[in-house]
């Protein structure tokens, strides 16, 4: 048995270490730029080449202050390549991540293959090629202006809004849209229905809200993270309707548009290049309102001012 543990705890240390985690080794530039980002970068390369098993030398084009081209050098097992990544029309907040979706391109690529030193070249030969083989081995490169993000993004979310005035929490889904125009500024557009339901001492009402807005905003990226915000107008209708079990009491339903002017921030988690989580907040100030009212007050009321808020999923198309 004491034999056949040793010659299990020899093959275990034979083949260690060929199981290796896969990861891509980057080697950042001896002199950057001042808008460069070395962990954002490392963190967006995490995300994007997750899994894969490079070695990635990145260099920056002189002037090293004024550089707006990184120069990627990609060896793997498949073989090398150089890449040159403009991001003069990328907003120093987001190259980062453009770079990481530059390198994680490259990888989808095929490379020149390098041939490793045979067995019968003399020493000195091998010991070069060796060397050689150390560093990436460039072949012509490709210039490509890189899209730090899909331009349009598709929200599904759940939105719970309290209109203070009443009080009254109203609820409901929410689809929208986010438009990246020209980062870091884009368009959003919404469409939700809401619905709530109030308790009087005379019956109850009960609320629609269909609510839909349409704006612009600015949009910062921190890999994975992207933080935004945005000023919207809404317009929308609401439909208040009582109900009483008293022959006593005349219940009434009434409906008209409500205009709000709205400001958002929102905030994203990306969890892969396709899909976010998605948490945002919303101040509405109330310009056309509607409420309902019993002799001993408002019951149910749309006015002022109501705060939202939503959680969902942003799927980029």
């Amino acid at each position: 048995m004491r034999s056949v543990a040793l010659a299990l705890a020899c093959a275990v240390l034979a083949i260690a270490p060929c199981v290796r985690a896969q990861h891509a080794e980057l080697v950042m530039p001896a002199c950057t730029p001042p808008w460069w980002d070395e962990v954002g970068l490392r963190d967006a390369v995490d995300v994007e080449l997750r899994g894969a098993s490079a070695r990635i030398e990145l260099d920056v084009a002189a002037p090293c202050e004024d550089a707006v081209v990184v120069v990627a050098h990609v060896l793997d097992g498949d073989g090398a390549s150089t890449r040159r990544i403009e991001l003069a029309d990328v907003p120093p907040p987001m190259r980062a991540r453009a770079i990481a979706m530059a390198l994680a391109s490259v990888l989808a690529e095929p490379r020149a293959s390098v041939e490793p030193p045979h067995a019968d070249v003399p020493a000195a030969t091998a010991s070069r090629a060796r060397d050689e083989l150390g560093a990436p081995v460039a072949s012509d490169p490709v210039i490509a202006e890189v899209a730090p993000d899909a331009s349009v993004g598709l929200v599904l979310a759940g939105v719970a809004a309290l209109a203070p005035a009443s009080p009254s929490v109203w609820g409901g889904p929410r689809a929208g849209v986010v438009a990246r125009i020209a980062p870091p500024l884009h368009l959003v557009a919404g469409l939700e229905a809401l619905f709530t339901t109030r308790s009087d001492p005379l019956g109850e009402v009960r609320g629609t809200w269909i609510h839909g807005a349409i704006g612009a905003g600015l949009e910062a990226s921190l890999a994975p993270l992207r933080l935004g915000g945005s000023l919207a107008l809404g317009l929308g209708w609401a439909q208040l309707e009582g109900e009483t079990s008293s022959s006593d009491v005349v219940a009434r339903r009434s409906d008209g548009a409500i205009v709000t002017f709205d400001v958002a921030l929102r905030g994203a988690l990306d969890l892969d290049r396709a899909i976010a989580i998605v948490l945002g907040i919303e101040a509405r100030l109330v310009a056309l309102g509607l409420e309902a009212r019993s002799p001993s007050g408002a019951v149910l009321a749309l006015r002022d001012a109501v705060l939202a808020a939503q959680l969902g999923i942003e799927l980029r198309l």
